[in-house]
């Protein structure tokens, strides 16, 4: 199997847990990150990250808790625009933390085109939501690179 396939997901999942867990995040409560491909499985297993917050030699590191430092993320969209990944980040972050992203070009056009359309498919984004996500979140992430 492409390592692409699965274990790109679980490295971005492993590093969210690490900065959250080393006390990083915390430390550095300035610095806006973006992880890609909607954190890997992040969304998913959310309540699992959590379970180590309240041990003592992890408390002092993140004193907001783990779901603070969850919804401080900037998540892409890349390979990962399809309603299950979407619906599960949606309800982590909400979609002002949801970022446009496609992997080009890296990926083939095609599998682009079809996270376009199915990023504009998926029913959990009204079209203020979608259009953030699109570029409206970005911009306001970037400001210097907003024209407009």
């Amino acid at each position: 199997m492409p390592p692409y396939l699965v274990d790109f997901v679980y490295d971005t999942t492993r590093a969210v847990a690490e900065l959250i867990y080393s006390g990083t995040l915390h430390r550095t409560p300035e610095v806006d990150l973006i992880v890609a491909h909607a954190g890997g499985t992040v969304p998913y297993i959310a309540w699992r990250l959590v379970q180590l917050e309240k041990r003592p030699q992890y408390r002092d590191r993140l004193p907001e808790g783990v779901m603070h430092y969850l919804r401080r993320f900037y998540y892409d969209t890349a390979l990962s625009a399809s309603r299950y990944p979407l619906s599960c980040l949606r309800e982590l972050a909400g979609p002002s933390k949801i970022l446009f992203g496609s992997d080009y070009a890296f990926v083939p056009e095609a599998v682009v085109e079809a996270s376009v359309r199915r990023l504009k498919e998926y029913r959990g984004f009204d079209d203020t939501s979608l259009a953030d996500v699109e570029q409206g979140n970005a911009k306001r992430l970037f400001r210097r690179f907003d024209a407009g």
